[in-house]
């Protein structure tokens, strides 16, 4: 009884716990999108917006997303479209960030950065 109540405690709480994600990422910017709306029906600048791209999350989702170096750099952005493409998707590139929240982890000419993304529960609800 004990054993069947404690694996029904770690199904519940597991996922919980599992939220922060290593991924690859890179950016893009209007220029790449040719001024199309993104995936929520609206208008971004990327120049100048927080926001990103992912199949993994909902549209509207505020994610974290920190460097995985000693800088303790992050940026919370919204997921306002879907990419990154399929190619890089399925070699481990989970998200696209805009240029601007890019810019606020690293150079853009660096191309693509390795980054924790976590879900910001606390903002959502």
């Amino acid at each position: 009884m004990r054993i069947a109540i404690l694996i029904i405690a770690a199904i519940i709480i597991m996922p919980a716990l599992a939220t922060a994600e290593v991924t690859e990422t890179s950016w893009y910017s209007n220029y790449e999108t040719k001024n199309r709306r993104c995936a929520d029906n609206r208008w971004h600048d990327l120049q100048k917006e927080l926001c990103a791209a992912s199949w993994d999350y909902d549209l509207g989702t505020r994610v974290k997303v920190s460097l995985l170096d000693t800088t303790n750099i992050s940026v919370v952005v919204t997921i306002v479209d879907r990419g990154p493409a399929w190619e890089w998707y399925y070699k481990g590139r989970r998200l696209d960030l805009s240029i601007a929240a890019f810019k606020k982890l690293a150079n853009p000419d660096v191309g693509h950065i390795d980054v924790r993304v976590e879900r910001c529960k606390d903002i959502d609800q």
